[in-house]
């Protein structure tokens, strides 16, 4: 390409370092692995999540399509943040916010139970 010079050209950690080939790839698939994880988790935890805060299982599905959808929906934000604030920042930051995230939902979930058994619905 005519005008473009070596300064112009991104690199990229591997190229640096021939290790980090192997090793990024492995540290986003554990995130995915963790997410994934993370989901299983939830979803075989609907009854138990039920019982405990005295709700039927039909209920608590609405929290977690809700939790999955958040997540859905976070994913391509997450990596508009990496591609901004760098992804070693985004990815540190990452379980703290899903945590967080986790929290509201489940907050939003007893408003709805609570507001059901006002409204008269079983």
């Amino acid at each position: 390409m005519a005008g473009t010079s070596e300064a112009d050209t991104p690199t990229f950690a591997a190229e640096h370092d021939p290790k980090l080939r192997l090793l990024i790839p492995v540290i986003v698939a554990i995130g995915f692995g963790m997410e994934g994880i993370d989901t299983t988790i939830i979803t075989t935890a609907i009854p138990a999540m039920a019982k405990a805060l005295q709700s039927t299982p039909l209920q608590m599905s609405l929290a977690v399509t809700a939790y999955v959808l958040v997540l859905a929906v976070f994913i391509p934000v997450s990596g508009w943040f990496a591609d901004r604030f760098s992804a070693r920042r985004v990815f540190a930051v990452a379980p703290g916010d899903q945590r967080h995230l986790a929290g509201q939902i489940e907050r939003l979930e007893r408003r709805l139970t609570r507001s059901a058994f006002v409204f008269g619905s079983p």
